[in-house]
């Protein structure tokens, strides 16, 4: 049902002119799986005062480079041994740890870049389904106008029918 729905928002996106990335449609995804899980998203959203993507809702705590444990550091006299008559470099567990931070830090942007176009995104389909109600009602009211103008020129057409047959027998024989 989440997946529907996230595809019917990417749809409407798409026909608005803003096509949703794939990672968008994931994170519209994870929100409204949030928002299942968790009441206080749930009224956030359904207030529309959600204003950013929110944490995946699992038994597991957030991830991030501050809380990743720190690799073992070779000893002392691997790290300040140099390599084939180089200098001395970093050993290769702080070139991975920094490696990994970078990429952490590559998909935070990435992640945050995601969650500002699913916000744009939403305002787009928000908008547009105003819009849609907007001109629906008009569309309606419209209808109304039409059914009423048709009975008015009906009651007309026979009023003229009835003093045409009138007049005609005004004009007959005495």
């Amino acid at each position: 049902m989440i997946t529907l729905l996230s595809r019917e928002a990417a749809e409407l996106a798409q026909q608005a002119g803003l096509p949703l990335t794939e990672a968008v449609r994931h994170e519209v995804e994870q929100i409204l799986r949030t928002v299942l899980a968790d009441p206080q998203v749930a009224e956030e959203w359904a207030a529309a005062r959600l204003t950013k993507s929110p944490s995946a809702t699992v038994d597991f705590t957030v991830v991030t480079p501050e809380v990743l444990p720190e690799r073992p550091r070779p000893p002392a006299a691997a790290a300040s041994a140099p390599t084939r008559g180089t200098k001395s470099q970093p050993a290769k567990s702080d070139r991975r740890g920094e490696a990994r931070r970078e990429r952490v830090k590559r998909a935070r942007v990435r992640s945050e870049g995601a969650a500002t176009q699913a916000c744009r995104s939403q305002d787009v389909l928000t908008g547009a389904q105003d819009a849609t109600q907007a001109a629906d009602a008009r569309a309606g009211r419209a209808r109304d106008r039409v059914a009423e103008l048709e009975e008015q020129l009906r009651g007309a057409r026979e009023e003229l029918q009835e003093a045409t047959e009138a007049a005609g027998l005004a004009d007959g024989p005495l």
